[in-house]
């Protein structure tokens, strides 16, 4: 990744430092919360650092000799500048050190901007243009590093998505068994110490992996339990969820040892369903860099586990989970919202009328009509709201059944219901809210590893929730099988 020198040059008295002091300025009010930079500046020459998202930009006035220059070019590495706008001479020394600055760093562009002599009444009108443009060619570069930042971590999580499928789509086949978060839960849950937890994780691991299976765990049903290590009651004491998905996570990191599925990087996956040839112009950035910090911290979080179980509050990384925590709350509401708002404007049913467009139609036939399109119109929302870290156009249905397979399947019996009941205008404003239904899809989204498409391996899904287990049936077109809890612990003697 380039970093740059932005060279503003003149001769002496030409409003260099004058023009630096007003970019600061600029710098200062436009970013606020980065620094503690003082504005306006106490003294004619100086040199100050301003860091946004991690874009260090420098600035050092006093270029007229080498000494002043030798002590820019300095700070520049000490801060480890990305940007560096610096005073100099038209030429001599400084022009010399800094061209040979640039010989001996490769990864340094050095821009040259010529300082323009003004009239006296002039100066300050000049001096505020100058600092203008260089504000703007500073942001130019700001953008620049933040699109390579992204396209850096898009590289490494596809090969990291790639990795995960091309084991996942073994030639040679292989079984995998998952489990739901409410299935850990119920393990866990006559489990009175972490010994004992760890002790049932081991059983369950060996007895899988002498039948042949393999144990991971979806990085969705990691978000759902890691979501819940924050609460406490009104005394500050852990509550009983809270104990129980710490256990469950534990259960987890001696179950699966390191078996991670690549979820929930769908933002990434849903670019590469969508078949571009650069996902990068799919997916947005802002959600991509969010779920690929989602992603590394959860996994880092369950390596982890034992030391934020026993720490509690006084992990030095415990800031983590509450980012995840608030995340997953913002998730469930914003589905939530989005259903609710479905059903508010879907809540008076449209009177259909023939060809003519004066007779109604057959008030059967109108129901039936109405539904179907009502159905269209929330599975496209749906899809919508799942694939919410994509570009617009890309938050197709074909791309929603492509990433989410199962899930597609599970829920569409479930829409049809929905409809139904906002049909028949029934649906209260918190009708989202009371049907839990951001909690169902999330569910449902804990199968999204498992495709009809992917017959190389299999995969137990194994549920303890009655409304999965309900739509088992739904799999019987691949070699993939949803089985509860008490069946998987019969087949391993358990």
């Amino acid at each position: 990744m380039k970093r740059h020198i932005i060279v503003y040059y003149g001769k002496q008295n030409s409003g260099k430092t004058t023009t630096l002091t007003l970019l600061h300025n600029m710098l200062a009010m436009a970013l606020p919360l980065c620094n503690n930079q003082p504005c306006p500046i106490p003294t004619p020459d100086f040199r100050s650092c301003f860091v946004n998202k991690g874009y260090v930009i420098c600035i050092s006035t006093g270029g007229d000799d080498a000494c002043a220059i030798c002590q820019g070019l300095g700070y520049f590495e000490e801060q480890l500048g990305h940007i560096l706008v610096i005073a100099a001479r038209s030429r001599g020394k400084t022009v010399k050190l800094l061209r040979e600055y640039g010989e001996q760093h490769s990864d340094v562009d050095i821009v040259w901007v010529s300082a323009h002599v003004a009239p006296a009444s002039e100066h300050y009108k000049q001096n505020r243009k100058a600092a203008s443009k260089l504000l703007c060619i500073t942001e130019k570069y700001f953008v620049e590093f933040l699109e390579a930042a992204a396209r850096f971590r898009m590289e490494k999580l596809e090969r990291h998505i790639d990795a995960v499928r091309k084991e996942m789509l073994s030639p040679q086949g292989a079984t995998y068994v998952m489990y739901d978060t409410c299935a850990y839960r119920n393990i866990v849950h006559d489990c009175t110490s972490d010994e004992a937890v760890i002790q049932e994780a081991n059983k369950y691991r060996q007895r899988e992996l002498a039948a042949g299976i393999r144990p991971i765990v979806t990085g969705m049903t990691l978000w759902e339990l890691v979501a819940h290590i924050t609460e406490t009651d009104e005394q500050g004491q852990k509550t009983l969820t809270r104990i129980s998905c710490e256990r469950a996570l534990l259960f987890i990191h001696h179950h699966v040892q390191g078996s991670f599925t690549a979820i929930p990087e769908c933002d990434a996956a849903a670019g590469m369903a969508a078949k571009s040839d650069n996902p990068f112009e799919v997916i947005k950035v802002d959600s991509f860099e969010n779920a690929y910090n989602i992603s590394t911290h959860l996994y880092s979080v369950v390596r982890d586990i034992s030391n934020y179980i026993t720490l509690g509050y006084q992990h030095p990384n415990y800031a983590i989970i509450e980012m995840l925590a608030r995340d997953m709350v913002e998730w469930k509401e914003f589905i939530k919202a989005t259903m609710q708002k479905f059903a508010n404007d879907h809540s008076k049913p449209h009177k259909e009328f023939n060809e003519v467009g004066s007779e109604i139609m057959d008030e059967e036939k109108a129901l039936e009509k109405e539904t179907e399109k009502l159905c269209e119109d929330l599975e496209m929302d749906i899809a919508r709201a799942l694939l919410n870290g994509v570009n617009e156009e890309y938050q197709t249905v074909e791309n929603y059944k492509i990433l989410f397979p199962v899930t597609s399947l599970i829920l569409t019996e479930h829409i049809f219901k929905w409809c139904e009941s906002i049909y028949s205008g029934k649906c209260g404003k918190k009708w989202a809210k009371k049907k839990k239904i951001a909690n169902l899809i999330v569910d449902a989204i804990q199968l999204a590893p498992v495709s009809a498409q992917c017959e190389a391996n299999a995969a137990y899904i194994v549920s303890a929730d009655s409304d999965i287990l309900a739509h088992r049936d739904k799999l019987v077109a691949s070699n993939h099988k949803i089985i509860s809890l008490e069946e998987h612990k019969q087949q391993l003697g358990i």
